[in-house]
């Protein structure tokens, strides 16, 4: 079964979804699991991974009731206070449910060294004791502070989304690069290959545009540390879902045909520890 690693849904309120500027326009309504349910079939797409889009504990609720009444949710990745003083408490509560997974802070929209405070690194222990993955979502620019964190972090899972979101309308940087290449060596950490094409210029990127930003991440993480990642609905503002799926999907053929089960599958299964695909 393919699994889609990075998705999201969301009832549009826009106190709530203040980064949706004007020039995301067509993001400004719902986005639910029964239109995506027949963009997945279309695509062939057994089922996703449904990440949070806001940071409260009442997201990770509406996504774990919507994984309950929809079974093309294989996993949910919910937002906690790794910060809290009752993280334990409230990861103990939730343990019965076996479709949360992990979670995810927007550290892309904090300070570089929001993610090296003591209690932040103490919070994200804390879920590797609790058997949780944590996802990292920066920009390129805070991946220096990423290394540092992965310094003091034991070797539970993790995953970088986007890529680290480098600047794909030009040639890959030399920081993303190096950076890139010293996170993969930590071999617990993983990587998707999302949200490209919304780093990119979105009327106007190609695929050999991308295609570098791709096997960058790929020759450093190996195939079986990476996984396909759409980032619907947000990639709708540079492409349609199966362009940003066919952009993976022409890259591997030509490059790396033998592993693309392992990228749109098997990886996603290992990580997220998913029972039912």
């Amino acid at each position: 079964m393919d699994i889609d690693t990075h998705n999201h849904f969301w009832i549009y309120n826009p106190s709530e979804y203040d980064w949706i500027d004007g020039s995301m326009s067509l993001l400004k309504r719902n986005y639910l699991p029964e239109e995506f349910s027949n963009v997945l079939t279309n695509a062939k797409i057994g089922g996703c991974i449904a990440v949070q889009a806001r940071q409260s504990y009442a997201e990770t609720d509406w996504l774990l009731k919507l994984s309950d009444e929809f079974n093309i949710i294989k996993g949910v990745v919910g937002w906690v206070d790794v910060c809290s003083v009752n993280l334990h408490e409230f990861l103990e509560q939730k343990h019965q449910h076996h479709k949360l997974k992990g979670f995810r802070h927007v550290l892309q929209g904090e300070e570089d060294d929001f993610m090296l405070h003591p209690d932040f690194i103490r919070g994200i222990k804390i879920l590797s004791e609790h058997d949780y993955c944590y996802e990292i979502l920066v920009y390129e620019n805070q991946l220096k502070s990423v290394r540092k964190l992965l310094d003091q972090l034991p070797e539970m899972r993790l995953v970088i989304d986007h890529i680290a979101k480098p600047n794909i309308k030009a040639k890959p940087d030399r920081d993303w690069i190096q950076n890139i290449k010293a996170i993969a060596l930590h071999k617990h950490v993983y990587c998707k290959l999302s949200g490209m094409v919304t780093e990119a210029d979105w009327a106007n990127w190609t695929p050999e545009i991308i295609f570098p930003f791709i096997e960058h991440t790929i020759t450093c993480f190996g195939e079986n540390r990476v996984m396909y990642g759409s980032d619907w609905p947000v990639c709708l503002v540079a492409a349609k879902y199966n362009e940003v799926k066919n952009l993976l999907e022409q890259y591997l053929a030509m490059h790396f045909k033998n592993s693309r089960d392992k990228i749109f599958g098997s990886n996603a299964k290992k990580f997220y520890r998913l029972i039912d695909c």
